[in-house]
């Protein structure tokens, strides 16, 4: 893939200027407009710049996406590498492929509870266990990747997993902080390889990493959640 430049700012409201402008369209899971790696990566990473409160890079800047990793970034004449990765197993995203040719999305909590064996099922582990699982695995596909030889790497991770829906759609502001929370408790291993790792949920709450653990970032006031899937 040749690099395509998505961003040249000066400052930041040129940034939310130019972000706004970016084509975020995800497709569906099945059919000839499905989504594509790059719709993914490209929703996630204007939904990081333009959700949180202070600004991850310094101007003037410049944001190509690329592959492997998925941007570069010039930020004030440093080179820097942002890849971005869903944190799910591909069992979910087959089930819901499924439910969308069936055309049941209003019919969601029913299918899954009832049709779809979900990860979860008997108890065996709460959601928050298995985001938690999502995410490390997420980390452990990356930390050993040719890229981060070459340059500073940022990952940044979008949980998009049934676990992870149902975790931030159980309270009036659309997340479950308790459990939450429980899903940051313990270290994450590998996570010190990379320059920083962000941890972007479809609820517009963002997680930053400080050594092995997260701690949660501030975030703009006028940044609303995301509904259902989050694309």
């Amino acid at each position: 893939m040749d690099k395509r430049l998505l961003i040249n700012a000066s400052s930041a409201s040129e940034l939310n200027y130019q972000l706004d402008l970016i084509d975020i369209t995800v497709g569906g899971y099945i059919g000839t407009a499905r989504r594509t790696n790059e719709q993914r990566e490209r929703w996630v990473l204007v939904s990081i710049l333009k959700a949180l409160k202070d600004p991850l890079f310094c101007f003037p800047l410049e944001i190509y996406q690329s592959d492997a990793p998925d941007f570069e970034v010039c930020s004030d004449g440093q080179i820097l590498g942002i890849e971005v990765t869903e944190a799910a197993p591909p069992s979910d995203a087959r089930a819901w492929a499924i439910a969308e040719k069936l055309m049941i999305d209003e019919q969601r909590d029913y299918y899954f509870d009832s049709e779809v064996p979900l990860r979860n099922s008997g108890g065996h582990k709460s959601d928050a266990e298995l985001v938690k699982h999502d995410i490390q695995s997420a980390i452990d596909r990356k930390y050993e990747k040719d890229f981060l030889k070459e340059k500073p790497i940022d990952l940044w991770i979008y949980p998009n997993s049934n676990a992870s829906w149902w975790l931030t759609a159980k309270s009036s502001d659309g997340v479950d902080w308790e459990n939450v929370n429980r899903v940051f408790a313990a270290p994450f291993d590998n996570l010190k390889v990379f320059r920083r790792a962000i941890v972007y949920f479809s609820s517009g709450n963002i997680w930053g990493s400080k050594g092995s653990q997260f701690e949660k970032l501030e975030r703009k006031s006028h940044v609303h959640s995301h509904n259902g899937r989050g694309e």
